[in-house]
């Protein structure tokens, strides 16, 4: 990098042009004013260089909009690594009066860290009246930056005798050059004027120093201005005014006759005028000379004049595209009702084109007393401050919305109320301020023929979907709005919107309402839009969040975590970091779904530190998820303050649904702390509101909280009420999580629910989908889809993922018998000894040994890996990854025989479910010691329990379920003469002395038929 400092007409763009030229460099040429103390106008025109040069990547390179805000640094690192691929090399990058750049810009940091990406065959010069700032001095301590100072760019007598062999009709000798050379003492400014006036004597070059030179220029630029002819007078008063000027442009605003010949002469003398490498061939004086013509032109023109001219020049330059210039003419004339026109019809594109402060500063130009009373001037003021103080924009389009109103213009009333709420909704803080703006809105549509303006059309759509869904969800117009948006999301030309209102309509879809359905299928149908501009990072990241969210809500937490750190990758390449804090969010509620605290309290530190605490609902956000987090933790009481937390901040923003999220959230607090009635009232009070306004995620999540409060206050009827509600809600809208999920809660909920029959289909799919394991502190059946299911009553048979396993014979026949044993031993704890003398009694220690571990080996192959568990020389069948029917029988037979239900209901079903298990003796047909104590203690039990409960049955006179409970005794021993007894007692008792009669008659047969004597009574 090379910096030239020297004062004005030291002749610092002459040294770099002649040294471009020499090389024959090819060059971007860049003039910096105070415009590009805004860094987007900077990187604008700068692209627009790099256009005009026929750059390669030129098209390619980004624009600096609002989404940049805050990582300014980065982009610009991203635009230079960029700006030279596929330029010719070398090449050359020149950045001109520098020092127009005022101090605080943020330009200077920008530039000191960005330059580096520039390729060391790429030259940067930097021309200026000042020396390096302190940002860039390490550039020149790190001897990467030459400086070229003031003495070094004064002429010696031999470049001033080159400099004035440029005249020819110059009559040159020694003693004119040695004049000239002392005089102007190295200036080349002074040179050349010198060389207009050779025959003068003065001195005041002599004294010239730092401050003087406008002074020195004026005095000599005067005498050449007066000797020179009127018409050219003329010709340099209006073209200084012009500021830039080509030819053709001169020719339609003046009568001036020979320009060419006029801009010929200036040039071949060197007279501070510079021709632009652009496409129009445009000239622009020295700012010296510039800033003594137009205090000539105010001299010698009337200030109506000035001011026609100028008005006329800039329409020309509208004409042709060039609205800065145009703009600096019209303010120049204090044209103020042209340039206010001018800015509105083209404000637009500034906001497209992220010059949203080059816009404020054009709008600011103007009188406050002129603004203040153009509407669209004050509307587009509002929205070039939305992404940079949308706080301050709110209150710009109250005033606009006066003056519409004053107006009569609805166009202009609509937009300033969609303006307000898309401030409201960018603020993120307080909600309730959408009320006015929509109620307006709202009263603006009824009686308005068909909106013809596309534009307005599609701005009130966005509103009044943004204000309902925000504020007033149970609106009977939301719908129709919504149903508009998604037309436009999907059909609709503008791509910045259709991002931006497809995010809105995203979250609505999923965690407003929860019709997951709808947010997949807008998914699957933005892809190929956005796809298509993945090259603009927002874009690759909006992509990133959108998938992320869906993948969590669809229980895929490893393709959410995956997703979201690609576009936090995204973002840190880029400098795009708008969504980073609610796409580290997409990842804490995959990993605290799934249980990887670590990895959640990562993502929650890194939210902790760009949290906002004046944008209520990220506040709220964020309370939501760390409540949960404690909760995950067992930290029930910082739960409850970060519950709390979320609830306040949510009413504070006055969001209607995030209020209900957070409200039965902090109901699950209140259970835990014991605050029984509190928690249900509040749930109650959750739930209808959630049904007013449609909110299916709340109304799903506080169900199986309602199902699961009541159950562990011993209500099984209303919990299964609840939870049926609640689970054919999910399987309505496809719930496959939810937040603050937890999976000993879920799998105890999701077992009673296929006890009594309900969603079988869609609770199987998310146990098996979430694999969840069931609680052991929970009686469960072989409903639960069990990986693995074992029976051994009655049968041998083993049914792994629903699908019967098959033996091959010989090959599994001794890791089944060790399966066998391992169940009729108890299943857990088995030690490897007992094993070895059942299984091969006849081997040595260590062959028996070897035959067991090769044998579990296989055994593994042929079950789950996990379900045989091998430690410490005892082996476990895991019952969290299997099944098997004898210990669920068992299971429940012991829990009758500690207490009989007193409710016949409950007894009946109760027996009905050891009957629909039982459907032999254990290992029916074998007759290995360990299988026939297994077998004789199951037959007692049973046997024990059917006595008990038919007796129970006889007590309280329901005696045809007495009766049914002997008969099954009897199917299972029909030598058990109890249960005849008890038959033909019942019997007796319902007044059917026949039918007693005929049972002892077949129990006396049985007898018989067993050689037994039948006992007479």
């Amino acid at each position: 990098m090379t910096w030239i400092s020297a004062n004005a007409g030291a002749g610092k763009t002459l040294l770099m042009a002649s040294y471009l030229d020499a090389r024959r460099l090819p060059c971007i040429w860049y003039r910096l004013d105070a415009r590009d103390a805004d860094t987007a106008t900077f990187f604008y025109y700068l692209r627009e260089a790099a256009r005009q040069t026929e750059f390669p990547q030129a098209e390619a390179l980004p624009l600096l909009t609002a989404e940049y805000i805050g990582s300014e640094a980065v982009f610009a690192q991203n635009f230079f690594a960029q700006l030279f691929v596929g330029a010719p090399r070398p090449y050359a990058l020149v950045f001109d009066n520098y020092q127009d750049l005022p101090d605080d810009a943020q330009l200077h940091a920008i530039l000191n860290t960005a330059l580096q990406e520039i390729p060391p065959d790429v030259r940067v010069f930097i021309l200026s009246r000042t020396v390096p700032p302190a940002g860039l001095a390490r550039w020149q301590a790190n001897q990467r930056m030459c400086v070229i100072d003031s003495p070094a760019l004064c002429l010696d007598r031999e470049e001033t005798a080159g400099l004035l062999a440029l005249r020819p009709e110059l009559e040159l000798d020694d003693d004119l050059i040695d004049f000239i050379h002392e005089r102007a003492q190295g200036w080349a400014v002074g040179v050349v004027l010198l060389s207009e006036h050779p025959s003068r004597k003065n001195t005041l070059l002599e004294n010239s120093g730092p401050g003087s030179e406008e002074r020195v220029f004026d005095y000599f630029a005067s005498e050449l201005f007066e000797q020179a002819p009127e018409i050219v007078k003329s010709f340099l008063c209006y073209t200084a005014l012009l500021g830039e000027f080509d030819i053709s442009l001169v020719k339609r605003l003046t009568n001036i006759t020979h320009i060419e010949n006029i801009v010929r002469n200036l040039v071949r003398r060197n007279l501070f005028i510079h021709q632009k490498e652009t496409i129009r061939n445009s000239y622009e004086y020295h700012q010296l000379l510039r800033d003594f013509l137009v205090a000539q032109a105010h001299k010698r023109l009337p200030a109506e004049e000035i001011k026609k001219f100028q008005i006329q020049a800039a329409q020309l330059l509208v004409e042709e595209g060039q609205i800065e210039e145009a703009l600096k003419l019209l303010l120049s004339a204090s044209a103020w009702d042209v340039a206010a026109r001018l800015i509105v019809e083209h404000a637009e594109e500034y906001i497209d084109q992220g010059l949203s402060l080059g816009l404020i500063h054009w709008i600011e130009c103007i009188p406050e007393d002129i603004r203040q009373t153009s509407p669209w001037l004050l509307y587009w003021f509002g929205v070039a401050h939305m992404s940079h103080n949308p706080q301050h924009a709110r209150n710009i389009f109250e005033s606009a919305y006066e003056l519409f109103m004053l107006h009569s213009d609805t166009a202009g009333e609509l937009l300033t109320c969609c303006g307000a709420i898309d401030a409201i909704v960018f603020e993120m803080s307080d909600f309730s301020l959408l009320d006015k703006w929509s109620d307006r809105l709202e009263q603006r549509l009824p009686g308005l023929p068909a909106l013809d303006n596309p534009m307005v059309e599609m701005y009130v759509t966005i509103g009044m979907f943004l204000a309902l869904m925000y504020r007033n969800p149970g609106h009977k117009e939301l719908p129709k709005w919504v149903a508009k948006i998604e037309e436009f999301v999907l059909f609709g030309s503008n791509i910045k919107f259709r991002l931006y209102v497809g995010s809105q309509l995203f979250i609505y879809y999923t965690w407003w309402i929860g019709n997951l359905a709808r947010a997949d299928s807008l998914l699957t149908n933005l892809q190929p839009l956005l796809l298509a501009f993945k090259g603009m990072p927002v874009i690759k990241i909006t992509w990133y969040l959108f998938t992320s969210c869906n993948s969590w809500m669809l229980a895929k937490t490893n393709d959410s975590i995956e997703t979201a750190n690609n576009g936090l990758r995204v973002a840190d390449e880029s400098g795009v970091h708008i969504w980073d804090f609610v796409i580290r969010a997409q990842a804490v509620f995959a990993t605290l779904s799934s249980g990887q605290m670590d990895i959640a309290q990562a993502y929650l530190e890194r939210m902790a530190e760009s949290l906002d605490l004046h944008r209520y609902l990220d506040v709220a956000f964020f309370h939501h998820l760390y409540g949960w987090y404690w909760f995950l933790k067992g930290d029930i009481q910082q739960s409850y303050e970060h519950a709390r937390l979320a609830v306040e901040y949510a009413e504070r923003a006055g969001t209607l649904y995030f209020i209900l999220h957070g409200r039965v959230e902090y109901c699950r607090n209140q259970y835990h702390r014991g605050e029984i009635a509190a928690c249900l009232s509040g749930i109650g009070e959750a739930k209808k509101a959630a049904r007013d306004i449609g909110a299916n995620t709340v109304l799903y999540v506080a169900s199986l909280l309602h199902a699961q409060v009541v159950l562990e206050q011993g209500n099984l009827q209303d919990c299964l009420t609840q939870l049926r509600a609640g689970l054919a809600l999910g399987r309505t809208y496809g719930f496959l999580n939810h937040t603050w999920w937890l999976p000993t809660t879920m799998s105890r909920l999701y077992a009673l629910a296929l006890e009594h029959g309900i969603e079988k289909d869609y609770v199987e799919k998310l146990i098996r989908l979430r694999k969840l394991l069931p609680n052991d502190d929970y009686a469960i059946d072989d409903t639960w889809p069990w990986p693995l299911r074992i029976y051994t009553l009655g049968r041998f048979s083993l049914v792994k993922n629903d699908k019967s396993v098959m033996s091959s014979g010989k090959a599994q026949k001794r890791p089944l018998e060790l399966l066998k044993a391992i169940i009729a031993f108890g299943g857990r704890n088995v030690s490897e000894a007992k094993l070895m003398d059942s299984l091969w009694p006849d081997s040595e220690g260590d062959m028996a040994k070897q035959n067991l571990k090769s044998t579990v080996h296989r055994l593994r192959k042929l079950l789950e890996s996990q379900t045989i568990q091998w430690r410490k020389g005892k082996l476990t069948l895991d019952l969290r990854y299997c099944w098997v029917d004898v210990w669920a029988v068992e299971r429940k037979l012991n829990a009758l025989l500690q207490a009989l239900p007193d409710n016949p209901a409950r007894l009946e079903h109760e027996l009905k479910g050891i009957d629909q298990l039982y459907h032999g003796s254990f290992l029916q047909g074998e007759d290995e010691s360990y299988v026939l104590s297994l077998r004789e203690r199951l037959r007692s039990k049973i046997l024990r329990v059917f006595t008990l409960a038919a007796e129970q049955f006889f007590a309280q006179a329901d005696y045809d379920q007495a009766i049914a409970v002997f008969r099954k005794g009897l199917d299972i021993e029909p030598l058990v003469e109890r249960f005849y007894q008890g038959i033909m007692q019942c019997q007796q008792a319902l007044g059917h002395p026949a039918e007693a009669l005929s049972t002892y008659e077949h129990y006396r047969q049985v007898m018989q038929n067993r050689g037994l004597p039948p006992r007479q009574r």
